[in-house]
């Protein structure tokens, strides 16, 4: 109610079964699952670290995707990594980054979330890995790759999809972000500075 400090309104809206089933469990109160990080992850997240964490897997659980902004040294890889480590079983995972920092997220899982295994696109038969990839696995893929591995990264289904520095497909015409939005998962996640 406008000009009433505090006021609630009550409205009711007539939706789809599972569309209601969505609100009603995004609305709940956060599961276990969504309160304590996986035990396997080699890290004391901060106090902000665990809520984007925590809100990472609740919108997972919702069925929508995300976007996680902050500041550059904040921490987003390791609330991503946390994540991954949390859906690992659902099916391999997709990391789509800047080549500059794809080293550091392989480095960043063997010591945070070692149970991960991280592997690195590039020599040898890149759609044999691409195809390959299964549970627990991390494949780590440069923005400059896609236009070249578009559609052997289509055909497979991801577990889960970060795209790390997500401005770099923000011009919907290019080759680069045709194919980032190609690519099938089941939970997405960009993540950038603000």
């Amino acid at each position: 109610v406008e000009g009433v400090p505090g006021a609630r309104v009550h409205v009711e809206l007539e939706c789809p079964p599972d569309v209601r089933k969505r609100i009603e469990a995004f609305l709940s109160e956060p599961t276990e699952k969504d309160r304590e990080i996986p035990d396997t992850v080699n890290a004391t997240l901060r106090p902000y670290q665990l809520d984007g964490y925590r809100w990472l897997m609740r919108l997972s659980d919702w069925g929508v995707g995300a976007c996680l902004a902050d500041d550059m040294g904040l921490g987003k890889t390791i609330q991503g990594l946390a994540m991954l480590q949390a859906k690992a079983e659902n099916g391999p995972a997709l990391v789509i980054e800047p080549a500059s920092v794809t080293r550091n997220w392989v480095r960043e899982a063997a010591k945070f979330a070692p149970t991960l295994n991280p592997v690195l696109l590039g020599q040898g038969d890149r759609k044999e890995t691409i195809e390959s990839v299964g549970p627990y696995d991390m494949l780590v893929v440069s923005y400059g790759l896609l236009p070249f591995e578009g559609e052997a990264l289509a055909a497979k289904r991801f577990g889960t999809i970060i795209l790390d520095e997500a401005q770099a497909i923000k011009n919907r015409g290019t080759k680069r972000s045709q194919v980032a939005m190609s690519i099938q998962g089941d939970f997405r996640v960009a993540t950038t500075r603000t």
